[in-house]
C-alpha cells in the first residue's frame, strides 16, 4: 500500500513574513511614539482640548528669544540641544510635550517667510568638525571681537584687498613680495630701522625731498 503526501501549496508572500517581522521590530522610535501620542491626544480631543504630555505635535512660534519662547496657545516651550536652527515667529515647529508638562522645540518644519534669515544658534560654544569645509556665498561678513586663525598654509587669491585698521601689527621671519608697481602713501612719518640696507635699481632712482640728512 503506497502513501501519497499531498503537497501543500504556501501563500504568496509567506517567504517575506521574516522580512516584514524585521522591519517591524526596526520601527523608529519615534514612529511608536507618534502611535502613542496619537492615542493620547485623540482621547484628550473630548475632554478639554489640550495636548496629551508625552506626546508630539505641530505648533506656530509665536515669539521667540535665545533657548526659549511662547508657542501658540500661550504654552512656553524651550529649544532642544539637537535643534540648531531658532525659530522665528510664525514659523511651523515640532514640539515634544513631556509628562512633566514642558514642551520641547525639536525642529523647524517651516519657515515663516522664505526670506527670513535662518539663524544657527547655541547657549554655548560651537565647534565643526570635518575633512574639508566648503562655503559658497555671493557675501560673507563675519563680525566678532576676537578672530584667531591658525593654519600651516594659507592661500588667498583676490580681485581687490581693502583693510582698514586704527592699528597694524605685523611679525614676519620672511617677507618676500612680487609686485609690478608699489606706491606708499604716507601722511604722517615714515620711519624705517634696519641692521643692512640694500637696495640694486635696474634702470634710474629718484629721490625728491625738501631736506635730505644721512646720520
Amino acid at each position: 500500500m503506497s502513501t501519497h503526501v499531498q503537497p501543500v501549496a504556501v501563500p504568496k508572500g509567506a517567504a517575506s513574513e521574516p522580512a516584514a517581522d524585521e522591519a517591524t521590530r526596526a520601527a523608529s522610535v519615534l514612529e511608536r511614539v507618534l502611535a502613542h501620542g496619537a492615542g493620547e491626544s485623540g482621547a484628550g480631543e473630548s475632554g478639554a482640548g489640550a495636548t496629551a504630555p508625552g506626546s508630539l505635535h505641530e505648533s506656530l512660534a509665536v515669539a521667540w528669544a535665545g533657548t526659549g519662547g511662547m508657542l501658540a496657545g500661550g504654552r512656553a516651550a524651550r529649544l532642544g540641544a539637537s535643534c540648531l536652527l531658532r525659530p522665528a515667529p510664525g514659523d511651523r515647529v515640532l514640539v515634544w510635550a513631556g509628562p512633566d508638562g514642558q514642551s520641547w522645540v525639536l525642529g523647524v518644519l517651516e519657515r515663516a517667510g522664505e526670506d527670513a534669515p535662518a539663524v544657527l544658534a547655541t547657549p554655548g560654544p560651537l565647534a565643526v568638525e570635518a575633512p574639508s569645509i566648503g562655503i559658497t556665498a555671493r557675501a560673507v561678513h563675519i563680525a566678532a571681537e576676537d578672530f584667531l586663525t591658525s593654519t600651516r598654509n594659507r592661500h588667498a587669491v583676490e580681485d581687490t584687498r581693502t583693510e582698514t585698521a586704527r592699528v597694524r601689527v605685523a611679525r614676519i621671519g620672511t617677507d618676500l613680495r612680487r609686485a609690478t608697481t608699489v606706491q606708499d602713501v604716507v601722511e604722517g612719518t615714515f620711519l624705517q630701522r634696519t641692521g643692512t640696507w640694500i637696495s640694486n635699481t635696474v634702470r634710474e632712482a629718484r629721490l625728491r625731498a625738501r631736506a635730505f640728512l644721512f646720520d
